[in-house]
């Protein structure tokens, strides 16, 4: 009962990314794969649209669900945040960057294979609407026949893209992009010629009804293993009732409450569910009662250029149990062999350790037996009676000459003061003298005078 699936590739890009991933969180986008899937349910499409009492008679006329929003002219993804303009250009342009997750989640919030089914569900409703104004004999009908070309045109421009036409069924799309490449193209032209749109008619009265897109595009269970796993819970719908089209509220989206690698319970998460909305009634049960794992490989730590490969893997609780007993088992194991090898290390690190250790102690030794040889000699030389007695001698002689240099400092100054008083006395004297040769000086005047 086990289900395993793997994909895998090589290069910057996760294996299960692709051009038509959206968020499907909200309801929104699992609303419109299963609007395409109810109303181009097989052939005689025509005849029901014709039919207001048939689902695509009534859903067709309008209004359409609440959120669609159908612009009368598509020239932008009207329901992505920011809105670029609706061209495949988007794509070409942004294949250098889609190496950085910022990119690719950009695609997500755009959501281009969603607006594919958009837009095809608004040109026929603009077809629709067409034709019963012309019957209601209204004179602008052919606001809405523009509107409906310019739709045409949108799907001529985004499916040219063999990239968007290759991912569809991978994210549970049951659009056929070719063919409604070709339908649009034969109603507004190639897209090498512009815009040249064409018309049926019925007689000589315009009959938009003939030119509805009349491929079957329902969900088959072909189809339905085509899409990644984790999307087929939700693909299409199994009760279109269980679900809101738009809640921000996780508990009342399918993208949550069905899927099996977000909740291992084996039927969901249980607080989605009570006794009339149940899991069977509301989910796929492709999975029912298995615990599944998304596993992923090679995205680790960024690496672009690595192998990368995304495996689902689903089994039943008691191969869970096993499993899970085996992978302890292994991991137990695996922590056994590396203790055992790390013992290993261990024990060799230690034995170098114990080298080295046993070296540097001998190192040691030799140089603890070197000091004390050599402490041993200065022991000796230290405590020597002649030493000792020269240094007593040494002492007493420093004493000695300590003494005599302070007594020769003295002597010194006592000269030195004994030479100051002596040059003090000269200098008297030679004053005295010089005062007793002008007193002579003065009295030889005095004796001249007289």
């Amino acid at each position: 009962l086990a289900a395993w699936a793997a994909v895998s590739m090589q290069g910057c890009l996760p294996p299960d990314w692709s051009f038509c991933d959206c968020d499907f969180r909200d309801n929104f986008w699992n609303h419109v794969i299963n609007d395409v899937h109810m109303l181009f349910d097989g052939s005689d499409f025509v005849r029901k649209a014709r039919d207001n009492t048939t689902f695509q008679g009534k859903y067709l006329q309008g209004p359409l669900p609440h959120g669609y929003d159908c612009p009368m002219v598509a020239d932008s993804f009207w329901k992505g945040w920011p809105r670029f303009g609706l061209t495949r250009g988007l794509i070409e342009g942004s294949m250098g960057d889609l190496w950085m997750p910022a990119a690719r989640d950009r695609f997500k919030q755009i959501c281009m294979s969603g607006h594919v089914g958009l837009i095809t569900i608004c040109a026929q409703h603009f077809l629709v609407k067409a034709a019963r104004a012309i019957e209601a004999n209204q004179p602008d009908h052919m606001k809405w026949m523009e509107a409906a070309y310019s739709h045409m045109v949108a799907i001529r421009n985004l499916g040219q893209d063999f990239r968007l036409r290759q991912c569809m069924a991978q994210q549970g799309f049951t659009l056929k992009v070719w063919q409604l490449l070709k339908w649009s193209e034969k109603w507004v032209g190639k897209e090498s010629q512009g815009v040249q749109p064409v018309a049926a008619y019925m007689g000589s009265a315009l009959d938009p009804f003939q030119m509805l897109f009349t491929e079957e595009m329902r969900h088959t269970e072909r189809s339905r293993t085509e899409a990644l796993p984790d999307r087929r819970p939700c693909v299409p719908f199994k009760n279109p009732q269980c679900w809101k089209r738009h809640s921000k509220l996780l508990l009342e989206t399918c993208e949550y409450c069905c899927s099996p690698f977000l909740h291992k319970t084996g039927r969901g998460n249980p607080w989605c569910f009570d006794s009339v909305w149940t899991y069977e009634r509301c989910c796929q049960t492709d999975y029912q009662d298995l615990i599944c794992d998304l596993k992923r490989k090679g995205e680790e730590g960024g690496c672009v250029d690595c192998k990368k490969t995304v495996s689902y893997v689903c089994v039943t609780p008691p191969e869970k149990r096993l499993q899970d007993a085996q992978d302890n088992y292994n991991k137990q194991v695996d922590k056994y062999n590396n203790l055992q090898t790390e013992s290993t290390k261990l024990a060799k690190a230690i034995q170098e350790t114990r080298v080295d250790l046993d070296r540097k102690h001998n190192i040691y030794q030799n140089h603890y037996q070197d000091y004390d040889t050599k402490l041993r000699v200065w022991s000796i030389a230290h405590n020597n009676e002649s030493r000792l007695l020269s240094q007593g001698r040494l002492g007493q002689q420093q004493l000695t000459w300590n003494n005599s240099a302070k007594a020769l400092a003295e002597a010194k100054a006592a000269h030195q003061r004994a030479q100051a008083a002596s040059n003090n006395a000269t200098a008297t004297l030679k004053a005295a003298h010089d005062a007793k040769d002008r007193a002579k000086e003065a009295v030889e005047r005095n004796a001249s005078a007289h």
